[in-house]
């Protein structure tokens, strides 16, 4: 029994060039988005450390474009991975069952923190603090952290 699956039988939907090309380009504006997300939510946990008035009014910009920014990171890490489905099918589809477990994980530390970032924006919204400013810095710093996590876990191809 061979492990790797022999390649699609019915071929490539289109040209390998083009398929390879919008593979780089969607990887890019992954990229993109992704570092803002990572490099935000430090840069968020730094201005709501801060005391002055202007951090603050920055601090809130930043947190309204984090879901944006959030799910066009993930929208575009999704395409690539379908990109690299079609040209790799056979290699891929291993990998995929053999780390499953492990990409499931990914997902729910993304998960955990988009929601996170949401609890912060609303209350943000609603015109008023509920939440001491602690507790917000607290939460902006676990919302880093599972961001770091994550980024970690793909650097370090564990």
């Amino acid at each position: 029994m061979n492990l790797i699956p022999s390649p699609d039988p019915l071929g490539l939907p289109a040209p390998a060039w083009f398929i390879l090309l919008l593979l780089i380009v969607t990887q890019v504006l992954h990229f993109v988005f992704m570092n803002f997300v990572l490099g935000g939510s430090w840069f968020l946990v730094w201005l709501m450390a801060g005391k002055e008035a202007w951090k603050g009014r920055l601090a809130a910009r930043c947190l309204n474009m984090m879901p944006v920014c959030l799910s066009l990171a993930i929208t575009f890490g999704v395409a690539p991975l379908l990109f690299v489905q079609v040209l790799y099918g056979h290699f891929f589809y291993v990998s995929n069952i053999l780390l499953g477990w492990y990409w499931l994980g990914l997902l729910a530390l993304v998960m955990i923190a988009f929601y996170s970032i949401y609890i912060l924006k609303a209350e943000g919204d609603t015109g008023y603090r509920v939440a001491h400013p602690l507790v917000r810095l607290t939460l902006q710093v676990v919302i880093a952290l599972l961001f770091t996590t994550v980024a970690m876990a793909f650097t370090t191809n564990a």
